[in-house]
C-alpha cells in the first residue's frame, strides 16, 4: 500500500476487509472437511463475525492482528486433511504439503517463540491427548499398523523440523535485531502471593472481550441492566457446554471433529494460563485490555458449538440460542456505540489545525500518534514517544531509530500531549533539559507544543528509552 502510495485508513480497512474474508473462506472449507452441512459453515463464519464488546471488534477486525494466528491455525489444519485425503492425487498431496510448509516457514519466521506456544505445543498436545483415547483401539490394531503409519509419517515430519530450523535461522539474520515487540517473549512468572488476584483479573479479561462485562453505573431494574446480567450467565455457557457434550459424546465425534474440538479447548487453556500467571497483564485495566493473546483459540473455542450441535439436548440448544440473540442485539450497539461521530470529527478537526499551521511532524503518545498519522493519509508524520510517571523517552517498540535523529524532521516539529499526561511531559522535559518551544496552544483533549527545530537527538544520553513495549 505505502509503495502504491496509499498510506491511509482505507487500505487499513481493505487490508483488514481481505484478512477477514479469506479467514472465513478457509473456516467454511475447513467446517465442510470436518464433515459439517453447508449451514453449519456459514454458522461457524456468523459466530466470529458478531460483536461481542468493542474490544472484540477492535482487535478481531480493527488491528487483526491475531486474526492471522486463527487464520493460520484453520489453514494448517485444512491444508493437513487435504493432504492426507486417500482420493487426492499425488501431485496434489504434494502441492498442498508445499503449501503447507510455505505458510510454516512463514510463521517461525515471524516469531520462534510463539510458533511453539501458539502451534507446536496445542498441536502436540491434542495429537498426544487423541492417542492416549484411541489407546485400546491402537493396541487391538483397529487402525492397522500404527508403527507403520508413523513410519510414514517420519518423512513429512522431518521435513516440518526442517523448515522450523530454516526459520529460526532467518528470524536471526533477517528481523532478531529489528525493533519489534519482543515484550511478551520475555515476561516474567508473577509472584505467588499476588496470583490470585492476578488470576481473577484475567477472568475479568475475558469476560470483558466476550461482553459479559457491564459499564459504569448500569441501572440494575433497566433493559441494559437485564441484558448484562443474561450475557454474563449465557455468554460464558457457550464457551462451556461444547467441551461438556463433546466429552460425553467423544467416541461419536469423527477423527477430524475430536482433534478440532480437543486442539481448540486446549490451546485455550494453554494461552490463558499463561496469560493468569505472567506479566503479560499487570492489573484490572491492562487486563482488560491485553487479553487478545487469546483470540485464536477463543474464536476456535465460538466456533466448538457448531461442530457438536447434534448433541447438545434442546435445553443446551435453548440457552445457545439466547447466546446468539443477545450477541446480535449487542453487535449493532458495539459496532456504532454513543458519541463515535463526535470523536470522528474531533480528529478530523486536529489534522485540519495541524495542517493549516504547516504542522506535518511531529510526536506524541504511542497509540495517539499512530491514529492521526493513518488518518491524515501519512500527510502528518507523528511519530511515538513515551510519556508517563517515569517523564519522556523514546518509544523504539515497533518503530525506527531515525525516527528520533538528527535530519529526520526539518523545520518546526510539534509535541502533541494528552491533558492527562501534561504533568509527565512539564517533568520530562525539566529533566531533559529540553528547551522551552516557541508556541503551544490547546485543541481538545491535547495540548499542542511547538519546537523551532526538533529537540529529540541526543535525547538518548540524556533520558530513558523505552523498548519491547515498556
Amino acid at each position: 500500500w505505502v509503495m502504491a502510495g496509499e498510506n491511509s485508513f482505507f487500505a487499513h480497512g481493505v487490508s483488514v476487509a481481505v484478512v477477514v474474508l479469506i479467514t472465513m473462506a478457509v473456516l467454511a472449507l475447513l467446517l465442510r472437511d470436518l464433515g459439517l452441512s453447508k449451514t453449519a459453515a456459514l454458522m461457524g463464519c456468523i459466530i466470529i463475525g458478531l460483536g461481542y464488546s468493542p474490544l472484540y471488534l477492535r482487535e478481531v477486525y480493527g488491528e487483526a492482528a491475531y486474526t492471522w494466528y486463527f487464520a493460520f491455525i484453520i489453514s494448517f489444519l485444512l491444508l493437513w486433511l487435504r493432504a492426507d485425503r486417500p482420493d487426492s492425487g499425488k501431485n496434489v498431496r504434494r502441492a498442498l504439503f508445499g503449501l503447507l510448509l510455505v505458510l510454516l516457514y512463514l510463521v517461525v519466521l515471524e516469531n520462534p517463540v510463539r510458533f511453539m506456544i501458539y502451534y507446536v505445543a496445542p498441536f502436540c498436545g491434542a495429537f498426544l491427548l487423541l492417542v492416549y483415547a484411541e489407546r485400546e483401539a491402537l493396541r487391538r490394531g483397529e487402525y492397522g499398523d500404527w508403527r507403520a503409519a508413523l513410519s510414514a509419517k517420519s518423512i513429512p515430519a522431518g521435513a516440518i523440523a526442517g523448515v522450523f530450523v530454516l526459520g529460526v535461522f532467518c528470524y536471526k539474520v533477517l528481523l532478531a535485531e529489528v525493533l519489534h515487540a519482543e515484550g511478551a517473549n520475555r515476561a516474567l512468572l508473577v509472584p505467588l502471593q499476588e496470583l490470585p488476584f492476578h488470576a481473577a483479573y484475567s477472568v475479568l479479561g475475558l469476560l470483558h472481550f466476550i461482553g459479559a462485562e457491564w459499564q459504569d453505573k448500569v441501572e440494575l431494574a433497566s433493559v441494559e441492566g437485564v441484558v448484562s446480567l443474561l450475557r454474563l450467565g449465557f455468554y460464558p455457557l457457550a464457551l462451556v457446554l461444547p467441551a461438556y457434550y463433546a466429552k460425553r459424546n467423544f467416541s461419536r465425534l469423527e477423527q477430524g471433529q475430536r482433534f478440532f474440538v480437543v486442539l481448540s479447548y486446549l490451546g485455550f487453556a494453554l494461552i490463558f494460563f499463561l496469560y493468569s500467571v505472567s506479566t503479560l497483564h499487570e492489573n484490572a485495566y491492562a487486563a482488560r485490555n491485553n487479553i487478545r493473546y487469546i483470540i485464536p483459540y477463543l474464536m476456535m473455542v465460538l466456533v466448538c458449538p457448531v461442530v457438536v450441535w447434534r448433541f447438545f439436548p434442546q435445553i443446551a440448544k435453548a440457552a445457545l440460542g439466547v447466546a446468539l440473540v443477545l450477541a446480535i442485539v449487542s453487535t449493532w450497539n458495539n459496532i456504532s456505540p454513543e458519541g463515535w461521530r463526535e470523536t470522528a470529527q474531533s480528529r478530523a478537526d486536529l489534522i485540519t489545525v495541524l495542517k493549516k499551521r504547516g504542522l506535518v511532524s511531529g510526536y506524541a503518545p504511542y497509540w495517539d500518534s499512530h491514529v492521526y498519522t493513518v488518518l491524515s493519509k501519512g500527510e502528518v508524520s507523528i511519530r511515538p514517544l513515551d510519556i508517563d510517571t517515569r517523564g519522556v523517552g523514546l518509544c523504539l517498540w515497533l518503530s525506527s531509530d531515525r525516527w528520533y535523529e538528527k535530519g529526520y524532521a526539518d523545520g518546526k516539529v510539534f509535541f502533541l500531549v494528552p491533558s492527562e499526561k501534561l504533568e509527565n511531559w512539564e517533568d520530562g522535559c525539566e529533566t531533559l533539559s529540553l528547551p522551552q518551544p516557541v508556541e503551544s496552544f490547546p485543541h481538545g483533549n491535547y495540548t499542542v507544543f511547538v519546537f523551532s527545530e526538533n529537540p529529540l537527538p541526543g535525547i538518548v544520553e540524556k533520558g530513558r528509552v523505552c523498548r519491547e513495549g515498556e
